[in-house]
């Protein structure tokens, strides 16, 4: 399996196809594995690109810390781009679904030369407002239980199972929860100057202010994805077609 160097920190990531690079940055709790070789993008990619999935820390087989700093979002944006240097890649075209959507836009805010154009699904204006404290409280209370059976929280319930179902560690995610918001500022996305496209459930309970994040970067566009969940919407045939086409259209 290939790892690089990020800082000190073994960072692990997939790499299959030929062609320009295009770097997929998975959801939060997932993996690449899970976000992109189960729901059929790698399959759909490999024959005309050469794909980078990348284990951003903390999951995956990536290195994983218990300090909420190891998981800044600065820290999650320069691992993306030290994997581009590390595969000697000046530019690519960049994917990345929920968390992997904010670390995408940080990349893009940050190292704006290294972005062709962006595809990004499963977030909205809300990923850069911080979480109510009890809502986070809870989620890190559920993550660093040894036993759950007590808690009643749905919601933290569903995302601690959903990490160990993709072999993930609870407690190091807990980690990445206290640190992980805001990615970057709202005001900062009028920087992006790369071509985006913002895939977005109809049925996505997760996701609110689409058009509020799309009116905030100057040549974004929205694709609905109908009756898909914040769950489902990364495996639709749509998003997928819509993806490869804009990717397309964005040139070498």
């Amino acid at each position: 399996m290939p790892y690089f160097d990020s800082n000190g920190v073994r960072i692990h990531y997939l790499e299959q196809g030929d062609g320009p690079a295009v770097l997929l940055i998975h959801a939060m709790a997932a993996s690449a594995r899970h976000s992109w070789i189960d729901t059929g993008w790698f399959e759909i990619l490999t024959p005309e690109y050469t794909v980078l999935a990348i284990d951003c820390r903390g999951h995956g087989n990536s290195a994983r810390a218990y300090d909420p700093d190891f998981y800044t979002a600065d820290n999650m944006a320069d691992d993306a781009a030290r994997l581009l240097e590390y595969r000697g890649i000046k530019r690519a075209l960049v994917a990345g679904y929920s968390m992997g959507a904010c670390v995408a836009l940080n990349l893009a805010v940050r190292y704006g030369a290294r972005v062709r154009a962006m595809v990004i699904g499963g977030v909205s204006s809300r990923a850069y407002k911080v979480p109510p404290p009890d809502e986070l409280q809870r989620l890190v209370a559920v993550l660093n239980a040894d036993d759950a059976g007590s808690f009643t929280d749905k919601p933290a319930l569903f995302m601690r199972s959903f990490c160990l179902s993709n072999g993930n560690d609870p407690k190091a995610l807990a980690a990445f929860s206290i640190h992980r918001r805001p990615d970057v500022e709202q005001s900062q996305l009028a920087a992006i100057r790369a071509p985006v496209l913002i895939g977005a459930g109809t049925r996505d309970a997760v996701v609110q202010g689409v058009d509020e994040l799309a009116q905030s970067i100057p040549n974004a566009r929205v694709i609905k994805l109908e009756g898909r969940t914040h769950i489902d919407a990364l495996a639709d045939p749509v998003f997928q077609r819509a993806a490869i086409d804009f990717f397309a259209a964005a040139g070498p």
